[in-house]
């Protein structure tokens, strides 16, 4: 019996094997990326998943899968499906998994073992030698933003009772895990090399070569430089946004709301069996970098990640493809979210928020 179950089994493990030794670790990233934006583009024009897991905390649809019993079995599925969700608060788990990453490649950085030696053998060498310090300051970089995102999360934590569906959730923390490794992964030469352990260990000691550094920078301004500002320049004017956000919600919390004062990500309808909260009062946001722009954190987001794309590029190339197309993942998620966002705000507040962008101004 376990010779003929061993017949059927042992060609599909022995494809298995060969599948997992052929993959492409860096082509494999830039795919999930990819094939998961282009799935949230068909899912999100699709009403039917639209009402039930595309519509966030205060966008919620009062679509109630409990409160009616539907005799069609697709969207009896649907609705059962809408009922898997996680607190809202979860989100926190992606930054603090974005900066465990980051600090688990630079110590790789120091002392390559397993993890990076398996990366290594399922990657194609590179093609053209990079600037040195470009896997390095690409991590930093990524573990500055983590850093930020996650001291917010704790700062200014989510309601309470906002939630988000399960598969945001897990396609969050994939995106998390593989950008860490998206924007190094492409150079394993010049990790062999020894390059980011050098400047990394020279920048430890306090002995990092400032001019070597400062040629580097000149020698490649638009590389370098100007991405490299817009990145810090995005990473203020979002924590600036999210700052503005979060003392919106408290003053409404203040006065006995007890929702977000400000649409937030993940909610799903919540059961009969409980009982639905008090209607929240809702405010428009005030601070500048919402005059033209409904969602200044959205555009921040993508601009961060544009500069990740740009700063990690291979000489000769306009941007780095892997983190390019994570950028157009982030860009995609948050634009769908920011096309919701908007309507939402366009139904509550009219006229007062006419000539806002929903997310890029003068464009969208």
């Amino acid at each position: 019996m376990m010779e003929e179950l061993h017949q059927y089994i042992d060609p599909f493990i022995g494809i298995l094997k060969r599948t997992l030794e052929s993959i492409d670790i860096p082509s494999a990233i830039q795919a999930y990326y990819i094939y998961t934006s282009l799935a949230i583009l068909i899912a999100a024009n699709i009403p039917a998943l639209q009402t039930r897991f595309f519509d966030y905390g205060a966008r919620a649809s009062s679509h109630n899968p409990t409160h009616h019993a539907s005799r069609n079995p697709i969207t009896h599925l649907l609705d059962l499906l809408a009922t898997f969700s996680v607190p809202h608060a979860y989100f926190t788990h992606f930054y603090l998994l974005s900066t465990l990453s980051s600090l688990l490649w630079l110590f790789q950085f120091l002392h390559p073992t397993a993890p990076l030696l398996f990366i290594q053998s399922h990657s194609s060498p590179s093609l053209s030698y990079p600037l040195p310090p470009v896997p390095l300051l690409g991590s930093l970089l990524l573990l500055l933003q983590g850093l930020r995102r996650l001291a917010e999360c704790l700062t200014w934590p989510a309601s309470r009772t906002s939630r988000m569906w399960f598969a945001h959730w897990v396609v969050g923390l994939l995106f998390y895990a593989t950008m860490g490794v998206a924007v190094w992964v492409r150079e394993l030469d010049a990790l062999a090399q020894g390059f980011p352990q050098t400047y990394l260990n020279n920048l430890l000691r306090g002995e990092l070569d400032v001019r070597a550094l400062r040629a580097t920078a000149v020698a490649h301004p638009t590389r370098v430089v100007v991405p490299l500002i817009v990145f810090l320049g995005a990473s203020v004017a979002q924590h600036l946004a999210h700052r503005h956000l979060a003392g919106l919600r408290r003053s409404s919390l203040s006065v006995g709301v007890t929702e977000s004062s400000y649409p937030e990500p993940a909610s799903v309808p919540k059961s009969a069996s409980h009982s639905s909260p008090p209607r929240p009062t809702y405010r428009l946001p005030t601070h500048p970098l919402f005059t033209h722009t409904l969602t200044p954190h959205y555009l921040s987001e993508v601009l961060i990640y544009l500069c990740l794309a740009r700063i990690t590029a291979r000489d000769g190339e306009v941007v780095n493809p892997v983190v390019m197309a994570g950028a157009g993942f982030v860009a995609v998620n948050l634009g769908v979210t920011a096309g919701r966002t908007g309507r939402w705000y366009r139904e509550r507040f009219g006229e007062r928020v006419k000539g806002r962008a929903r997310m890029v101004p003068g464009v969208w």
